[in-house]
This record gives structure tokens, C-alpha cells and sequence, in this order.
């Protein structure tokens, strides 16, 4: 029984969802497939289907691993722009003050 593999799927996709894989129209898109393939791999499971639920299970593991991803990279390019924005602010107030 993939029951292991079943355990690492949902533990990828816990941490897509707290790192807000939600929020991004591709992550979310990934975070969606991975959980239909869970599900799925769960009705596998119950019809003993076992091979075909272990690689619906990696399938749904690498969905949520790429949502993961997707979000920590939309988080991160979100802190970028607000440090650049920051960092042009003060370049302005430095030549203000300087042009005075």
C-alpha cells in the first residue's frame, strides 16, 4: 500500500497552503490539481488500485511541491520590490538633500 507515499503528498501539501500557495493564480492551479490527485489516489486506494494510487500520489507530490515553490518565489520577488522601493525612496531623499 503507497500509505508513505500518501503521508509525504499531504505533508507537501500542507506546506504549499501555509506558505500561501493559494494566492497565486499558477500555485493555486498546482495546489488544486495536487489535491484532486490525492483525492483520487485515496478512491484508488479503496479499490486497490495500489500502483496507479503511488503514482498519483507522486504526481499530487510534485504539484504541491511546485506550488510550494511558486509561492516562497512570489514571496520573495514581493519582498524585492518592496526593499527596491524603499531603497529608491531614500536615493530621492538623499538628492533632495543634497540639492539643497
Amino acid at each position: 500500500e503507497p500509505r508513505t507515499q500518501l503521508v509525504d503528498s499531504e505533508a507537501a501539501l500542507r506546506a504549499a497552503d501555509v506558505a500561501g500557495a493559494q494566492s497565486g493564480p499558477q500555485s493555486a492551479l498546482h495546489l488544486k490539481r495536487a489535491r484532486e490527485q490525492i483525492a483520487q489516489a485515496k478512491t484508488l486506494m479503496a479499490d486497490g488500485d495500489y500502483e496507479r494510487a503511488d503514482w498519483t500520489l507522486r504526481r499530487a507530490q510534485v504539484d504541491a511541491d511546485l506550488a510550494h515553490a511558486l509561492a516562497k518565489e512570489a514571496s520573495k520577488k514581493k519582498e524585492a520590490d518592496e526593499a527596491k522601493e524603499k531603497l529608491d525612496e531614500l536615493v530621492k531623499s538623499a538628492q533632495k538633500g543634497k540639492a539643497q
